[in-house]
């Protein structure tokens, strides 16, 4: 583990929020052969609310409706399960503020 800035071996672990904003981002429209996520999906840079940038897949939202400026909340989501059938999540963001479906 290396700074990607300075290149110095002197990471320390800091705790951030989960919430942000995009300030940019690109929809992947093209299926990597072994990919574990499906196209087309959203690769977005958030700003944390603590000024940190992080880069991230987004969840729970068409490429379509994505804007620069919304607002965004950290999540866990299941991509597959190991071959002892444990799942392996990884780390998404989704919109912090998406309306729910009223029940019928």
């Amino acid at each position: 583990e290396f700074c990607a800035n300075c290149c110095q071996p002197t990471l320390e672990n800091v705790m951030f929020g989960t919430t942000g904003e995009i300030t940019t981002y690109t929809t992947v429209r093209q299926q990597l052969p072994g990919a574990l996520i499906e196209a087309p999906y959203v690769i977005a840079r958030v700003r944390l609310d603590e000024g940190v940038s992080v880069q991230t897949i987004l969840s729970e939202i068409e490429p379509d409706d994505v804007e620069i400026g919304m607002k965004v909340v950290s999540c866990l989501k299941q991509v597959t399960e190991d071959d002892s059938g444990n799942a392996v999540v990884n780390s998404f963001f989704k919109p912090a503020n998406k309306r729910r479906r009223a029940r019928a």
